[in-house]
């Protein structure tokens, strides 16, 4: 069955090498393609309703509340939901250690017992943070692959972390 790669990015001015900066595409998104272009399937971005800003800084107050009041985040429909049993790809950046509110209320929001779950991020200096135990509680029963954690100021020049991490995750890697 063909892979979803489904993700969360933020374009606009991004925390980048130290430094704030526009990106026209956000980090998460840049390896997001780059693995449709590896495994196939169907790519699809996670949108929220209403849209976070361009400006970094505002983009930054509003995601610290969200994360502070636990506040939910909608997210537009999808074209397609991950089917039982189909490889997912779930891609996010790393917010303030964690998963960005929208991934993580999408995730509360499915049963994923029994499915294949590969999470890849990208982050600008924490690592991958909580989210291997978040994760691992959002989504219980799935079958949770190692992540791929990209700097996102590298995530254009990832190609051999991402060929490397799919060949020793990924059982139907045709590389």
């Amino acid at each position: 069955m063909a892979p979803l790669i489904l993700y969360f990015s933020h374009p606009g001015e991004n925390f980048v090498a130290g430094k704030v900066r526009p990106l026209t595409e956000g980090n998460t998104a840049v390896l997001a393609k780059m693995l449709g272009q590896k495994v196939g399937g169907t790519l699809q971005a996670l949108l929220p309703v209403t849209p976070y800003p361009l400006a970094y800084q505002e983009t930054v107050t509003r995601s610290k509340a969200e994360l502070a009041q636990s506040a939910a985040v909608a997210w537009q429909p999808l074209v397609q939901e991950p089917r039982p049993a189909q490889p997912l790809f779930l891609g996010f950046p790393i917010w303030w250690g964690t998963l960005p509110v929208i991934v993580s209320d999408y995730l509360r929001s499915h049963d994923w017992a029994g499915q294949p779950i590969y999470p890849f991020c990208t982050h600008e200096g924490s690592g991958g943070g909580d989210t291997a135990r978040q994760l691992t509680q959002l989504c219980a029963g799935a079958q949770l692959h190692p992540a791929l954690i990209v700097r996102g100021s590298r995530a254009a020049q990832a190609d051999l972390l991402l060929i490397n991490w799919l060949a020793a995750n990924y059982d139907d890697c045709h590389l």
